[in-house]
């Protein structure tokens, strides 16, 4: 059977959303689709009590972890723009960024995480937001030690590294 647009549309979507099944789809007027994320469920890789719900691919998300809440503005969500080739999710801050990033690293999708570590670098002083993520992609990294991931933290490292003397 042909495979219909809506049925592509569909497939790449799910796609696109695979490191991020706890997100909302936004459609307007117009067509434009953006993603809605929760920033208050915080992502692990391994397991951390039973308040965590476990995600495919072997994430958890914490959604009550009081120190993590306490880092985050008042608006404790992010939103995303899908690409109109609905190949990648567009991000506007770093805490954002971060957010996916981390995303990828928990679900083992060292493609993508590579891809996303050219918008995770800043030449200012990190929010208390954005390095409660930094934190968070070490602590992820910290229980991976397949190579890709190895090749992965040195991509996210090497930008953040102090000049030589």
């Amino acid at each position: 059977a042909a495979c219909t647009s809506q049925q592509a549309r569909s497939a790449a979507l799910a796609q696109l959303l695979r490191c991020v099944p706890h997100a909302v789809l936004l459609e307007d007027g117009q067509g434009d689709i953006s993603v809605l994320v929760s920033a208050a469920a915080r992502p692990l890789v391994s397991a951390d009590g039973a308040a965590a719900e476990r995600l495919p691919g072997g994430c958890l998300l914490r959604r009550n972890d009081a120190a993590w809440l306490e880092a985050l503005p008042q608006a404790r969500h992010y939103l995303y723009p899908v690409h109109p080739s609905q190949s990648l999710l567009c991000s506007s801050t770093l805490a954002s960024s971060l957010y996916l990033l981390l995303l990828t690293l928990a679900h083992r999708r060292y493609d993508d995480t590579l891809r996303l570590s050219d918008a995770c670098s800043a030449d200012t002083r990190p929010s208390a937001e954005e390095a409660q993520l930094w934190r968070a992609v070490v602590e992820a990294g910290l229980s991976d030690s397949h190579p890709e991931a190895h090749a992965a933290r040195l991509k996210l490292w090497l930008p953040q590294r102090p000049p030589p003397v």
